[in-house]
């Protein structure tokens, strides 16, 4: 599964690590909302792409228990103090960009 808030730049790279049976997930559009879609490797990988807005608070708790037990990982980019939270933002349209961005509280 492949979880996109970012779009247009993170596209193909998704779909491309999704495995057969895989499903993209878009939740943002922070680089735009073109997107090209080759049908090909798509109906041939019987893939699936859903758009969400959010989930519910049971969602929530199915992803943290994942991340705990190690059945999904979150990729982290770059940290950042509290403090700096302008240059994270900034840092979210680096196109070298893979992964999350961190914000250090305390």
């Amino acid at each position: 599964m492949a979880i996109d808030p970012v779009g247009m730049a993170t596209w193909q790279t998704s779909l491309a690590a999704l495995a057969p049976l895989g499903r993209y997930a878009t939740c943002g559009m922070l680089t735009g909302g073109d997107v090209e879609l080759n049908l090909a490797p798509f109906y041939a990988s019987q893939h699936e792409i859903v758009g969400s807005t959010g989930g519910a608070r049971v969602d929530l708790l199915q992803c943290l228990e994942g991340l705990a037990i190690g059945r999904l990982r979150a990729e982290i980019w770059r940290s950042y103090p509290l403090a700096e939270a302008p240059q994270a933002l900034a840092a979210l349209g680096d196109e070298t960009r893979f992964g999350k961005i961190v914000l250090q509280v305390g």
